[in-house]
């Protein structure tokens, strides 16, 4: 949950950099997730599903790094 919540926060404070710095904190929140996923996975607790659900996180992490990548662009322009 603390991966879209970081994000819904830092999108709605309406600063490019406050959006970024949240964007940080998220990615950072799915390197944890990935490690639960990791661990849960070989403890045995995923069975079928544990590649449908890593592969899941490993797009979120696709997605949010372009989502971040985007963002630096933009406020590298602003800088100049």
């Amino acid at each position: 949950m603390s991966i879209p919540l970081n994000i819904a926060e830092g999108h709605g404070l309406k600063q490019t950099q406050a959006y970024a710095r949240h964007l940080a904190i998220a990615n950072g929140s799915l390197a944890e997730l990935e490690t639960q996923l990791e661990i849960a996975n070989r403890l045995g607790y995923l069975g079928l599903e544990s590649r449908r659900v890593i592969d899941q996180a490993s797009e979120v992490r696709r997605m949010l790094s372009g989502l971040r990548r985007s963002l630096q662009s933009r406020l590298a322009v602003a800088e100049s």
